[in-house]
C-alpha cells in the first residue's frame, strides 16, 4: 500500500468523484485529494534530489578521470607520456632495446620483438 500511496515503485492516479448534492462527502474527498497530491509532490522531489546528487557525483568522477587521463597523456617526472601511437600499438622498440633486454635478469628477447 505504501508504494501505491507514494508512487515510489508504481504509477498512481487518483480520481476524486464529487457531486454538488453531497457537499460533506465532496469536501472530504477534496481534502483527501489535496493531501494525497502533496504527498506525491514531496516524494517525487526527494527522488529527484537523490538522482540529482547521484548525477553530480558521477560528473565529478568523470572530471577526475579526465584529469588523470590528461596527466597520464602528458607524462610526469616518473613516467613517459602516452601518445596516440603508443596506445594503439604502433610504437617500435628503441634501437638499444635488445641490449637492455639482454642485460635484464628476467627478460628475454624473442622473434616477436623483431617485428
Amino acid at each position: 500500500l505504501k508504494d501505491a500511496i507514494t508512487g515510489t515503485n508504481a504509477r498512481v492516479c487518483l480520481v476524486a468523484t464529487v457531486h454538488p448534492s453531497h457537499p460533506v462527502e465532496t469536501a472530504s474527498t477534496l481534502r483527501y485529494a489535496k493531501q494525497y497530491s502533496a504527498l506525491q509532490a514531496t516524494c517525487g522531489s526527494v527522488v529527484a534530489a537523490t538522482l540529482a546528487a547521484e548525477v553530480r557525483s558521477m560528473q565529478r568522477r568523470v572530471e577526475q578521470l579526465r584529469h588523470e587521463l590528461d596527466k597520464a597523456m602528458a607524462g610526469d617526472d616518473n613516467c613517459v607520456g602516452w601518445s596516440y601511437e603508443s596506445l594503439h600499438g604502433n610504437v617500435q622498440p628503441a634501437l638499444h632495446a635488445r641490449e637492455v633486454t639482454a642485460a635484464h635478469p628476467y627478460l628475454t628477447w624473442t622473434q616477436q620483438h623483431q617485428t
